[in-house]
């Protein structure tokens, strides 16, 4: 036996006291224990400080002077303190089930399952004072281990492997960092119980739990990392790493995205003060209908709900998540008390389960960000309305692959004069074949390309490819005069754009007017003075430029004709509204006049019937371009294709094919 003075064993005592009620204290103050998470943490603090108590209270009985019932005392001191110190490794794993939350998924009979070893383990205890299966003092006050301590140990031990083995799925969503940290100190706890069951005068278990708490308090409850300070709830950081542990203990949950669609323009109205206010009443008013750990900040204009079960029912839990969607879609059809009358608030509610709907913490996070169509506020967007978001995260994955597999094609759209209807120009429009979604149309790829940048890169491939083909020499042999590039807001106010075009040019040694820049009527209007810097940088080059689908929307065309456009192209839902009665005859009427007015060449898209042409001949448009005359064509079929388009045909002929039918 080892001699050891009190006064050294006793010190362990008092400090792991110290430490548990230090680190109870602090859970308290800061507000930690609002959540079941936290609960169960105080409770394995509260734990740790009784046993601690207990065991300085046990060694101050022995070593005081005999004295009447001392014997009772010591005994006493010794059953309560074995008492609490087998409930400290199953309210460890409890806790680590909560942080994981596995702990969602317990059932009434699995939790009851769960304490059947520790039931066990207290009866041994109570039933010790009786049969000394566990230990015993003798006559002389020493302690005596029997083999029943080994049984309780090995309980202990299947609980601390329980929880280890579920803590290993929170550590795959840890930094490195503390992972090696959580590493440490569950070592500490190890030694601690191998050095005390090995020599029990060692008194270290109790001083290496309160150690280990320490550590989870450190690397779990203070959540710094997890909290948005200005909003006090839990950020992206705290949603990325849940999603990955309720996906990681195979749950099933719903998520609510709370997306703010004009946050935006809200700021830009009523200033940031305004906005933070806002932000503040509506995190509090989300934060009433959960607890406030099942609300997170995802960013400035989203709010993500994962509402914890209350029933075992998918069903009834699948019908609580659309009730409180449903309840934030109707507030939102109410007044805000922090918005002033001036503003309005628009969002969108979504509703999605997870692994139903969304197989990943990815597929999620990606719900979170993509943009959401937007709606006219009636409905919850969920189920078969999600769709989109798996369609446009498999356009994105396509548009990446296409980058890097030569997926894109660039094809060309005749463009007619209208005197003679011989083809004068083309519009190069690209085109997208994935090997796994196949053709995929342009109204699909393009703006999805936009969103994410990359349409910058498909924008060089496509200018690209036209210096490529206007430096062969076919356009020339063909009697055009210049090929139409489509240009995207991120594409032309990228810094380099202007050296990207020139170096492109300089390569294939081309006339820089043979290309001209078509510019979209609502990229300019929305962009106009940042676009006054490039569009004088294109025309200085030698380049040309044009607007592509005038429409009537905004009434100073002197702002446009300022950039020096040569050429406006009119949006086809004028034509087609000419022939829908009188109003819509009158609006071309006026359009086309307007832009007469500024000696700016007229253009005309979207042909699509006979009748197109009649009332474009009448208004006396410079080109014509549509379907009707030509649909798009790669450019092998484009360089073979009959100059001349012979009126009422419908599609284009030679000049001297078009003499022999005449």
């Amino acid at each position: 036996m080892i001699n050891i003075p009190w006064v050294y064993q006793t010190s362990f005592y008092i400090a792991a006291a110290l430490l548990s009620v230090t680190c109870l204290v602090y859970i308290v103050l800061w507000g930690r224990s609002s959540r079941s998470q936290g609960q169960s943490f105080c409770l394995l603090l509260g734990t740790i400080f009784m046993s601690s108590v207990t065991m300085i209270a046990e060694s101050w009985f022995l070593l005081a002077p005999a004295f009447p019932g001392q014997r009772g005392l010591v005994e006493g001191t010794r059953l309560l303190n074995m008492i609490f110190h087998c409930a400290i490794p199953p309210l460890f794993t409890y806790y680590v089930y909560c942080v994981c939350g596995v702990i969602r998924k317990f059932s009434g009979l699995r939790l009851l399952l769960y304490a059947v070893p520790f039931v066990i383990s207290e009866i041994f205890v109570f039933l010790n004072p009786l049969l000394g299966w566990i230990c015993y003092y003798d006559f002389a006050f020493h302690y005596v281990r029997q083999s029943g301590s080994y049984f309780l140990y090995l309980i202990a031990f299947f609980y601390v492997w329980l929880g280890f083995g579920q803590l290993n799925v929170y550590w795959k969503t840890s930094e490195p960092r503390k992972r090696k940290a959580m590493a440490l100190f569950i070592l500490l706890v190890v030694c601690g119980i191998v050095l005390q069951m090995a020599v029990r005068e060692i008194q270290l278990e109790i001083f290496t739990d309160s150690l280990t708490t320490l550590g989870l308090l450190l690397l779990i409850e203070t959540e710094n990392d997890r909290m948005s300070t200005s909003l006090g709830m839990f950020n992206r950081r705290a949603l990325e790493l849940d999603l990955a542990s309720f996906l990681g203990a195979d749950l099933n949950f719903h998520v609510i995205v709370v997306r703010l669609l004009n946050i935006g323009a809200f700021q830009q109205t009523m200033g940031v003060m305004e906005t933070a206010a806002f932000h503040h009443e509506m995190a509090s008013y989300l934060k009433s209908l959960l607890s406030p750990h099942e609300v997170y900040y995802a960013n400035w204009s989203t709010f993500v709900l994962i509402p914890s079960p209350v029933t075992t029912s998918e069903e009834k839990e699948a019908d609580r998540a659309a009730k409180i969607a449903e309840t934030i879609r109707v507030r939102f059809r109410e007044k805000w008390k922090g918005v002033r009358t001036a503003a309005t608030t628009e969002a969108v509610v979504v509703l999605a389960a997870v692994p139903g709907e969304m197989k990943t913490a990815e597929d999620v996070m990606y719900l979170v960000d993509s943009p959401t169509p937007r709606t006219d506020g009636s409905t919850v967007l969920a189920g078969r309305e999600l769709r989109y978001i798996q369609r446009r995260r498999e356009i994105e994955a396509a548009l990446r692959r296409c980058l890097m597999e030569d997926g894109f094609e660039v094809y060309f759209q005749p463009i007619y004069r209208r005197s003679d209807f011989r083809i004068v120009s083309a519009e190069a429009l690209v085109r997208m074949h994935d090997r796994e979604l196949g053709e995929v149309p342009p109204g699909d790829f393009i703006p999805v390309a936009e969103e994410i940048g990359m349409m910058s890169d498909i924008g060089v491939f496509v200018l690209y490819e036209v210096c490529d083909f206007l430096a062969s020499g076919v356009p020339a042999s063909m009697g055009l005069r210049d090929i139409h590039v489509n240009l995207s807001s991120t594409e032309c106010l990228h810094p380099d754009f202007i050296d990207r075009v020139k170096s492109c040019a300089r390569q294939h040694g081309i006339d820089h007017g043979q290309v001209v820049f078509e510019f979209r009527e609502n990229m300019v209007f929305n962009n106009l003075a940042r676009l006054k810097g490039p569009v004088k940088a294109l025309r200085e080059a030698g380049f040309r430029c044009a607007m592509d689908g005038f429409d009537t929307l905004y009434p100073n065309l002197q702002d446009v004709c300022s950039l020096g456009f040569e050429d406006i192209k009119i949006s086809h839902s004028i034509l087609w509204n000419a022939l829908s009665g009188r109003t819509g005859r009158s609006v071309l009427t006026s359009t086309v006049q307007m832009i007469r007015d500024t000696s700016v060449q007229i253009a005309a898209e979207g042909v699509s019937k006979q009748e197109h042409l009649r009332v474009l001949s009448e208004f006396g448009v410079d080109s014509l371009q549509g379907n009707f005359l030509n649909r798009a064509m790669p450019k092998s079929e484009f360089v073979s294709l009959p100059l001349v388009w012979k009126s009422g045909g419908g599609r284009a002929m030679s000049s001297v094919d078009g003499q022999k039918r005449e």
